[in-house]
């Protein structure tokens, strides 16, 4: 399953934050999403996730109208928002389990589910304390165990290494890899460029709303973060 956008574009008033892009999401790859602040990646990522409804253009799963809805729609698509929606008056239990519930799993894949990214995240220990109480970095663990509920063939993920201790982003850039090795398709929007060197097949580089740059990196030969800076900043100084 490809999910792509088309000719996207999202008007508010008088303002395009973002105009005729074009993005794929292809399984098995790692795909960077990087621009500076305000060049409208989480509006992009919110229109390919069927958050919020793009003003022109298209979005489709495999040629189908994405249609945010419907359970399926709801399955496919991981999404880890840059400030995640969590309800801090709930456990991570009680979060996981209506998470669960609106993605349509019945109670036995549920618990399954639940059970599963409780594992990926490492939130053992954390599952029925309020998650006021918990740390950014913990929080942001239940975050990404929301986006991996239901096993999604697709993940976008906008800034997700947000609190996440050294030792934390180095199993989560673990875990990016295995995911993708397994077919899943993977959309990291980071400021983090280290990170992002690690991890991705492609980068696309979003400057005052439009694409500036796309560019398949080689997996094969050792690129050193100097790369990586200095495609970044040639995109966004043109």
């Amino acid at each position: 399953m490809v999910l792509t956008g088309v000719g996207l574009g999202k008007r508010f008033g008088k303002n395009w934050p973002v105009r005729g892009v074009d993005l794929s999401v292809k399984p098995g790859t790692i795909s960077g999403f990087l621009g500076p602040n305000g060049a409208g990646k989480t509006t992009t990522l919110r229109m390919l996730v069927g958050v919020l409804p793009p003003t022109e253009g298209s979005v489709t799963l495999d040629g189908v109208p994405l249609n945010a809805g419907d359970h399926n729609s709801r399955r496919a698509i991981g999404y880890l928002p840059e400030k995640s929606p969590l309800y801090l008056g709930m456990t991570p239990r009680e979060q996981l389990t209506l998470a669960a519930h609106l993605k349509g799993l019945d109670s036995k894949g549920a618990s399954d589910e639940i059970e599963r990214v409780v594992g990926v995240a490492s939130l053992e220990t954390m599952m029925d304390r309020l998650i006021d109480h918990l740390s950014r970095g913990f929080r942001q663990r239940v975050a990404l165990a929301l986006a991996l509920l239901g096993n999604p063939t697709h993940l976008l993920l906008d800034e997700p290494t947000t609190g996440l201790d050294p030792g934390q982003v180095v199993a989560f850039s673990s875990l990016l890899k295995d995911l993708s090795k397994e077919g899943t398709a993977i959309l990291l929007s980071s400021h983090r460029l280290e990170v992002v060197e690690r991890l991705v097949d492609e980068v696309t580089i979003l400057v005052e709303g439009t694409l500036c740059t796309h560019l398949k990196l080689d997996k094969e030969t050792q690129r050193p973060l100097s790369r990586m800076e200095k495609v970044y900043m040639d995109a966004v100084s043109k």
